[in-house]
């Protein structure tokens, strides 16, 4: 959940997720959620779409611009689909 303005006028936006366990591949969905996540991350790394140098918290990654699409498009393309709801800004 994420609240703030957007031009000036105040909404939230919602990401939601339902996820089950793989049973024909034997990935947990806990697997499949984080572990595809950090994944993600590391592409984004290898692909130099992420350049800061040390540890890094997710917040960090998530201000880089395009971040937050390239791991949900990671993650839709590895049947992980997230329901995104705008409530707001309007």
């Amino acid at each position: 959940e994420f609240v703030g303005k957007m031009n000036d006028k105040p909404g939230k936006i919602l990401y939601n997720l339902l996820d089950y366990t793989d049973l024909k591949n034997d990935i947990s969905s806990m697997a499949r959620t984080t572990g595809y996540t950090g994944t993600a991350v590391t592409n984004m790394i290898l692909e130099n779409k992420f350049e800061k140098h040390g540890v890094n918290p997710p917040e960090f990654v998530g201000e880089e611009s395009g971040a937050l699409e390239f791991v949900l498009n990671y993650l839709s393309n590895r049947g992980i689909v997230y329901k995104k709801e705008i409530i707001g800004f309007e």
